[in-house]
């Protein structure tokens, strides 16, 4: 069951799941400056930095971010995790519009 999914107190503890690896990455001045917006660069042109950055950098956190994604526990999701659905459940919340939205 993914997020989008969860009802009653268990959505709740799925979007709790976000704060953490949220929390971890936003406190890293290097990504986050990276990010920023208002250097002539595009999004996609920060992105292609920084995306590396965190996944090196903060891999727990991504597969935190990703299993509470997909309403998972941390360690099913490790052990099952591919390129092919990281990749697909990265895009996947990135294009969430609600979960977005909740992120502000």
């Amino acid at each position: 069951m993914g997020i989008s999914e969860a009802k009653g107190y268990d959505a709740i503890d799925a979007l709790a799941g976000f704060a953490e690896p949220i929390l971890e990455i936003a406190q890293d001045e290097d990504v986050m400056a990276l990010l920023k917006d208002g250097d002539g660069k595009s999004t996609i042109e920060r992105l292609a930095v920084a995306v590396p950055k965190i996944l090196k950098n903060h891999r727990e956190a991504v597969v935190q971010l990703l299993a509470a994604y997909k309403n998972i526990p941390v360690e099913e999701y490790a052990e099952a995790m591919t390129v092919q659905t990281i990749l697909a459940d990265a895009y996947e919340l990135a294009t969430d519009k609600d979960l977005l939205s909740f992120l502000g």
